[in-house]
């Protein structure tokens, strides 16, 4: 005689629908060089009042690349605030976005970063560039205006310091693979 087992499966309860902000579309990238998922840190091109931000690599939809990104305040951003598409029109020949409602044009310098950056921690970054300078910071220290391409290797140094770029192995010898 054969007895009949019966087995009762638990089912966790289903996560809920992810919600409309949650939700990303596959997207294409701004910079050709890179996925829409890399997140870089744009460095200003010149001494001034712009400031350093983050943004990831996605194409903001307008297939006209040399006009201006409209609302870049009101793009889609991450949990850091950071908009997923940079806020200026990014130059296929350059690589550099320009903010082309100023005269002259504005550059800005792509950094590739291992992830989005708060606001605390691009003052931390500030913080270690001006440690690499030899500078000492005060109370009225803008620790974004350090943040420049003049300083890239200060900055790009002081990235690797604290753990914010992505490592590379060989994948084989025609080419690179990102370590995630």
């Amino acid at each position: 005689m054969v007895e009949q087992v019966t087995v009762h499966v638990h089912h966790p309860p289903m996560n809920p629908p992810p919600s409309p902000s949650t939700v990303r579309l596959p997207a294409s990238p701004a910079h050709l060089l890179f996925p829409p998922e890399q997140v870089f840190l744009w460095l200003p091109g010149f001494t001034g009042t712009e400031r350093a931000y983050c943004s990831y690599n996605e194409f903001p939809g307008d297939p006209d690349v040399g006009a201006p990104v409209e609302n870049a305040g009101q793009l889609a951003q991450d949990h850091h605030g950071v908009s997923y598409s940079p806020h200026f029109p990014l130059s296929r020949e350059t690589h550099i976005v320009w903010h082309t409602d100023v005269s002259p044009p504005y550059p800005y310098h792509p950094v590739p970063i291992a992830r989005s950056l708060s606001q605390a921690e691009m003052e931390a970054l500030g913080l270690k560039v001006l440690e690499f300078l030899g500078r000492q910071a005060d109370q009225k220290s803008d620790l974004f205006a350090i943040l420049r391409n003049e300083h890239k290797s200060h900055v790009v140094a002081a990235l690797a310091k604290l753990g914010q770029l992505r490592s590379a192995t060989v994948e084989s010898p025609n080419g690179l693979r990102v370590a995630s």
